[in-house]
């Protein structure tokens, strides 16, 4: 089995200070240095290769998301000040994992694991667990999930009428996953999800903008499966 490993996490996660616990029982946020950054990064990586006992593996950052482009406003509402070493830390980690102009980690795995049957995703995503279909562990509860064709179309559909707050992608106004699931009842037919999601944008928007707001929240939610000359990449 190859392991196709969203790196984005481990920039977070490897920059994350250290927590301290005083002697009053205080606790206390020690920032690391880039060679503990450095260090937290060949370690988590290690452990990972070692816990899933996998062949090989392709590792991906993001770049600069062509969503970006469509969306000024995507992931506006995250923090722009990054942690000091989180850029030199990034540069190292390319030495290791891969990027593509335009392609955020979620696109690039989702299109490799499309053409590497004997491959599963490593990642804590919310998006890559609940919407690609297929093994994947998770690093930060040490676990493995399996998640079926039919759920990962679901999920997906649930999306474009609830958004996606964490990414600034507002979805259908006043709607959430209860009203998704609703409205979606017991279909588990992809072609029929996607046609009941947009019915539901035109019913509360009207045709045009219905159809203009779901066609750009679903160019913003659908990790891609195909790519035009989408490299192949080494296995490690």
């Amino acid at each position: 089995m190859i392991a196709l490993i969203d790196g984005d996490f481990f920039l977070f996660v490897c920059t994350y200070p250290t927590k301290q616990t005083n002697e009053d029982g205080t606790i206390e946020l020690i920032p690391k240095t880039l060679d503990q950054m450095i260090e937290s990064f060949d370690i988590f990586l290690e452990s990972i290769l070692g816990t899933t006992g996998c062949k090989g593996y392709i590792g991906f950052l993001s770049n600069r998301s062509f969503r970006k482009e469509i969306y000024p406003e995507y992931k506006a509402n995250r923090k722009s000040e990054k942690p000091e070493g989180f850029n030199e830390l990034r540069e190292y980690i390319s030495t290791k994992f891969y990027n593509v102009l335009g392609l955020e980690a979620d696109d690039c795995i989702t299109i490799c694991k499309k053409n590497i049957t004997n491959s599963f995703i490593v990642s804590n995503d919310k998006d890559l667990l609940k919407c690609i279909p297929g093994k994947h562990f998770n690093q930060q509860k040490n676990e493995w999930i399996e998640t079926s064709e039919q759920e990962a179309d679901y999920n997906f559909a649930v999306s474009l009428i609830a958004g996606d707050t964490t990414d600034n992608i507002k979805g259908l106004k006043g709607k959430g996953v209860k009203y998704a699931e609703k409205l979606f009842n017991d279909s588990v037919i992809r072609s029929i999800l996607i046609s009941l999601a947009q019915e539901a944008y035109i019913t509360q928007l009207g045709e045009y903008e219905g159809i203009k707001e779901f066609a750009l929240n679903y160019q913003l939610l659908k990790m891609l499966e195909v790519y035009p000359n989408f490299p192949q990449f080494e296995i490690r």
